[in-house]
């Protein structure tokens, strides 16, 4: 994701794609606090276990 890149400018992103920088804050505050499904790690499928 671009906007979590070092040295982007936030304010610069939203500019460019004509979004709100308050907005796209709060998508990127979102998607970084989003925790991973607990299903992912239950499925008791492992790989390579034939």
């Amino acid at each position: 994701m671009a906007s979590l890149e070092p040295g982007v400018s936030v304010s610069r992103l939203a500019l460019d794609h004509r979004v709100s920088a308050n907005l796209l804050r709060k998508w990127i505050r979102k998607r970084t606090q989003t925790p991973v499904p607990l299903a992912v790690f239950t499925t008791g499928v492992h790989p390579g276990s034939d």
